[in-house]
């Protein structure tokens, strides 16, 4: 009750029993000690922030502990019409239905540890009239066997970066959803979303904690997917669904050896794959529109591998500038989906599309290809040609050096297994 706003209360190290509940009603800031985590143990509701404070007043929580006592409630942090953060904090044994709710709130949860009951719903909003939350959910420790995010309402928004998820059960629903730089690895995913964006993420040997999906995007909503890479994954219906009159585009996606088909289209919903790489198997197909026949799907500038099996699954697509070949991954065996010397993935991209940052024409795929020079400190001076060829017609390619007589000759090749891609860099003094 002393405390005025913007005070910071400093927390010696040790064991807290609190007595009763935690109201806070002003802007303070709680800050353990650094060198040993004070340890909050909690009797049930942990924190209500006032229902009549002022909105944009903010509470902030560092390096502290908050451990159940073995009792549980419904909720254990209620979160009220203000901006908050935690920040090096660890969730221990939780016992709540809810960890953390919040209403009409902004919310940062920062370099945490969550350590939890695994029927624990993580954060939860109140209920879905109670919307405009935004939560940035960033570089946290998730040692508990699953993350659950709800925020139920078309405005709340959920930011979620840097994580590898391995053999977490991830279930999201949120209206917005900015997910990036994250590795599900053999994990059970269930995202539903409004809008979304997916970034830099990769989706390997995944299958959906419930329904027939893995992603989902409801309510005439829009999915934009780029940089991602989906390989090994397995559905019911399909890898991402778009419903209703739903958009969703992907960009610069790698698609490999998956079990199921990839996109689901209902309703009016339109799809358009753009500089990807796709590789199906027998068992796998593309496409799959579920309903009427109102969807359309959009292809150009992809590389299509059926070589393995698999196809379209539908005859309507629109298809502009299609390679069919196989993209000559970097080591698909060891699930590198890099490309190598000599793919016809590179350079081969939209050429309205971002250059590569080597400069050249985009890539396709998640990965590009980088072809700077090796000399000096201006590679634009080095000549480059295609000359020869190896035995099997494979290229090589001759670079030189304008102040010297050292050329460097790349050939690429098939070995006569056919099923090695050999790749050899030889040095030569042209005197």
């Amino acid at each position: 009750d002393s405390a005025s706003q913007r005070d910071t209360v400093s927390i010696q190290a040790g064991n807290y029993q609190p007595i009763g509940q935690l109201l806070v009603d002003k802007s303070l800031s709680f800050v353990g000690e650094n060198d040993q985590m004070p340890t909050i143990n909690l009797d049930s509701a942990a924190l209500l922030a006032n229902w009549d404070v002022t909105p944009n007043f903010g509470t902030n929580f560092t390096n502290l502990k908050f451990q159940s006592n073995g009792s549980s409630s419904d909720w254990t942090f209620m979160l009220r019409s203000g901006n908050y953060r935690f920040t090096n904090c660890h969730f221990y044994e939780i016992q709540s239905s809810y960890n953390i709710r919040i209403i009409n709130s902004s919310l940062v949860v920062e370099g945490c540890e969550f350590n939890n009951s695994d029927s624990i719903v993580d954060i939860v909003t109140w209920g879905e009239n109670e919307a405009d939350n935004t939560v940035h959910f960033i570089s946290n420790q998730i040692n508990q066997s699953s993350l659950w995010i709800e925020l139920r309402s078309s405005t709340d928004s959920l930011y979620l970066r840097n994580y590898h998820f391995q053999q977490k059960d991830v279930r999201i629903e949120v209206g917005y959803l900015a997910l990036s730089d994250t590795y599900f690895d053999n994990c059970p995913v269930q995202i539903l979303v409004d809008q979304g964006h997916f970034e830099n993420n990769t989706f390997f040997s995944c299958a959906p904690a419930s329904g027939v999906n893995l992603i989902r995007i409801e309510d005439e909503g829009e999915g934009t997917f780029l940089r991602n890479v989906f390989n090994w994954n397995n559905a019911a219906y399909a890898l991402i669904r778009a419903a209703s009159t739903q958009l969703f585009t992907i960009d610069h996606c790698t698609f490999a050896s998956n079990e199921t088909s990839l996109f689901e289209l209902q309703g009016d919903s339109y799809g358009e794959l753009s500089n990807s790489i796709v590789q199906t198997n027998e068992s796998q197909n593309i496409l799959f529109f579920n309903g009427n026949s109102s969807q359309s799907f959009f292809s150009k500038y992809n590389l299509i591998d059926f070589s393995a099996g698999g196809g379209w699954g539908q005859s309507d697509q629109t298809e502009e500038n299609i390679i069919y070949a196989e993209p000559i991954f970097l080591d698909a065996e060891n699930y590198d989906y890099h490309l190598t010397f000599g793919s016809p993935a590179i350079d081969t991209g939209d050429p309205e599309s971002p250059l590569d940052p080597d400069g050249t024409r985009a890539d396709m795929g998640a990965f590009y290809f980088h072809q700077a020079g090796s000399w000096g400190d201006a590679p634009d001076r080095l000549w480059t040609r295609t000359s020869g060829s190896t035995d099997n017609d494979s290229p090589v390619q001759i670079i030189q050096s304008p102040s010297s007589t050292d050329v460097v000759v790349l050939s690429n090749y098939r070995a006569t297994d056919t099923q090695t891609n050999v790749i050899m860099m030889e040095k030569y003094n042209l005197d």
